[in-house]
Order: C-alpha cells, then structure tokens, then sequence
C-alpha cells in the first residue's frame, strides 16, 4: 500500500463548507505518482519514457471531507492484467472513509498508439502492492479445496467425502424415476390400468354420464 497525506486548502472548499468532489480526483492522481515511478522513475512523462494512459476513473463519495483536518490518501493495486491494472484509492479523516475509486491504467505505447504487455520486472513491483485477497489474473483469489482422497458410501446410500477436510457431501445425481412396465403386444390391458395407457373415448362418455346422473339425483332428494 502506498500512502500520502493531503492539506486541504482553502479553496478546496465549496459553498457548502466541504471539500468539493473534484479535488478528490487531483488527489488521487498525486497519489498515483509512486505507482508512475515504476514505470518511469525520473517521472519524465514523455511519450518515449512513459508508458501509461488512463482508460476509467470511479468515485464513491461515502462521506464528507472537511477543511481543517489532514485527509490520508491510500493507495493499493487491485489487480494487475496482461495490459493493464487497475488502482484503487480511499480517502481518510479523521479515522473516517469518506472516498473510495479505482483507476483503470494501461500499458500504452504512445508511438505505435496501442497497448503493451506490462513487463515482469513492473510487474513484480506492482504486486507488492496488491489488495489483500487480490491477484495477478485479475479475479479475487478464492480458497482452493484438494480433491478428495477417498468416497465413502454413508448409510444413508449417499457418498460422503473423507480423508481430507471436506465434511461436506459429494454431489449425486437425482434418483432414478420409477417405471411402468407397458404392455406387450397382443396381450389384454386389465380394466383397472386403461386409463394408464390408454384413452377410451366411450368409456369416458359413459362415465360422464354416470357422474351427471349422480347428481341428478341429489338435487332431487334435496
């Protein structure tokens, strides 16, 4: 982590007595200088010696920052690509976050107008200053799990994992759907199973009927 500490000055302000948000983005590029002198130590800045361009800028104002208090500015590397990386910043007072961004910086030829691959000796440097949980890939590093040293079939008939710190059990797959066995050609479907298998239209009729009379007669009882 790179860390710098800002006076806030009178004109920082704003009508309405804090630090106007626009300074926030001054303070963040004097941050960045000591991720410049990476690339070009003597920060020459010309399109020979420095090798960055900026692409995205963010800002998140989570609170306000005041004129008469010291504003620390922190800086971190949130990921490093290929081509480019990308910076995070906070703003601190007195012990409070009040501004948070990130910066989206690439590694830039400025003669052949197109990206470059960052080089392992920059890269190297950079990482030492990598966000906690961050990594070089550009994805949040995540804890990894070993593959299980052995399957055991618990009693339940479901495979748990043992041998390892896995207590968790391992996938399997839905349970089979129980069948019906269909009929054989030419044999007699029973009665009680036509309705399984098949869809008699004069029996349906018939039992229509039988329901319609049904109620029929109810209504005259009543």
């Amino acid at each position: 982590m790179f860390s710098i500490k800002m006076t806030p000055r009178f004109g920082d302000t704003d009508a309405l007595g804090h630090i106007n948000n626009v300074v926030l983005a001054a303070w963040f590029e004097q941050a960045r200088n000591a991720i410049f002198k990476i690339f070009d130590p003597d920060l020459r800045i010309d399109k020979k010696n420095f090798p960055l361009i900026m692409a995205h800028t963010d800002y998140d104002f989570v609170g306000q920052l005041l004129y008469k208090y010291e504003v620390e500015i922190r800086t971190w590397i949130a990921r490093i690509g290929t081509k480019s990386m990308t910076v995070y910043h906070e703003a601190w007072q007195e012990g409070r976050l009040c501004t948070k961004g990130n910066s989206v910086i690439v590694h830039y030829d400025f003669n052949t107008e197109k990206s470059t691959p960052i080089p392992e000796d920059k890269r190297r440097l950079l990482e030492e200053h990598l966000m906690p949980g961050h990594e070089t890939t550009g994805v949040p590093a995540r804890p990894t799990k070993e593959p299980p040293e052995q399957l055991k079939i618990a009693g339940n008939g479901q495979p748990t994992i043992t041998g390892n710190s896995l207590d968790e059990a391992a996938p399997t797959s839905s349970p089979a759907r129980p069948t019906i066995p269909l009929p054989q050609a030419g044999s007699v479907v029973p009665a009680t199973q036509r309705k399984v298998f098949v869809y008699d239209e004069k029996e349906a009729k018939k039992e229509e009927a039988i329901r319609e009379q049904k109620k029929y007669e109810e209504r005259r009882s009543k």
